[in-house]
């Protein structure tokens, strides 16, 4: 791939693009051939709007209340919100767990 194709590539980017190249640092292997393998590659993340639409029990304002508490996985760029897929995942399931242990410990004897 010549020079002019990676300035190519590089200036089709969106800044979502540029973002997941950011975060996947587990593909360290230049370059990729075009635009398209490069999202492809990447991790999953969402935006806010994303977000709320992939998981419609979140609400803009109970997303907002907990990352002000620091109970949410959330990344800045600039002041954006970006959240990881698989953060995302992880904390939900952590928190059914923990749901299941407090019942759990409810009907103990």
């Amino acid at each position: 791939m010549s020079n002019q194709d990676v300035m190519n590539v590089l200036k089709s980017l969106t800044l979502e693009d540029i973002i997941k190249l950011v975060i996947n640092d587990e593909k360290k292997n230049g370059v990729n051939e075009d635009k398209q393998e490069i999202i492809e590659s990447s991790k999953e993340i969402y935006n806010i709007e994303e977000l709320i639409e992939k998981y419609p029990f979140f609400t803009r304002y109970n997303i907002n209340k907990a990352i002000e508490e620091d109970k949410f996985p959330v990344f800045y760029i600039g002041r954006k919100k970006f959240f990881d897929k698989d953060e995302i995942e992880a904390w939900l399931s952590q928190k059914s767990i923990s749901k299941a242990n407090k019942k759990k410990d409810k009907f103990k004897i």
